[in-house]
């Protein structure tokens, strides 16, 4: 078969022999720099030779990548994405490792545009944001909400209140303020954050998006109740 490529906003298909030499392009295209590789146990040597292509950019490889995305490998794939400071995640293999890069893109997305822009602490920034970015997908993952509730103490069957829990059992700060970030940034954070269109459980709106960003400024609870704002 013939090699080609294939653009459909927001996806981008790239096939063919010797496809995978392509990544770095891109990685480029998108401007990121910093891939995190993921992969099953079997797959630890495809996922070294990704390394090797990726001549150095790659910040960490997870070979952790189960069937069906258990929550406690999410969890520990998405703590390893951002203690290496990952940007993105290259999953190589099938359904395994695409669900898992999907979650950790998930707990990301919403968090590395406004980190790089306000000059915001990498670790605190994701805490204050994760709980708001999963309010706002809330009801477009109903099996991902679940199973997460499941593994958080105190949530009484709602993932959005027990991650709120275990935040303030942490006696973490959940305020951007408190990291810097000035309300007036609040506004540039949202045209930040709706720019580049990408794939998104729900589709990505300024308005809810820029009230998730408020509530992370003021450090209120993260609440499920994002949908027509």
């Amino acid at each position: 078969m013939d090699s080609f490529e294939y653009n459909e906003s927001p996806s981008r298909i790239v096939f063919g022999n010797g496809s995978l030499k392509k990544v770095i392009n891109e990685l480029d295209q998108l401007s990121l720099s910093k891939p995190l590789v993921l992969s099953t146990p079997n797959q630890i040597d495809h996922a070294q030779q990704l390394v090797d292509i990726l001549q150095g950019k790659a910040v960490g490889i997870f070979t952790e990548a189960t069937m069906h995305t258990p929550a406690a490998v999410t969890d520990k794939a998405i703590d390893y994405a951002k203690s290496r400071g990952a940007d993105c995640v290259v999953s190589i293999g099938g359904g395994s490792t695409i669900g898992l890069g999907k979650a950790i893109s998930l707990a990301l997305r919403n968090v590395s545009g406004q980190r790089g822009s306000f000059n915001l602490s990498h670790a605190e920034t994701h805490t204050a944001l994760l709980p708001h970015a999963l309010s706002y997908n809330a009801l477009k993952v109903p099996e991902a909400m679940r199973r997460l509730a499941l593994v958080l103490p105190g949530s009484n069957g709602d993932a959005i209140h027990g991650l709120n829990v275990l935040l303030a059992k942490l006696q973490v700060s959940t305020r951007l303020r408190d990291l810097g970030m000035k309300e007036e940034d609040i506004d540039r954070a949202a045209d930040i954050a709706t720019s580049n269109s990408y794939w998104n459980p729900r589709e990505i709106e300024r308005g809810p998006i820029r009230e998730l960003i408020r509530r992370a400024w003021a450090g209120e609870p993260a609440r499920a109740d994002l949908e027509g704002i």
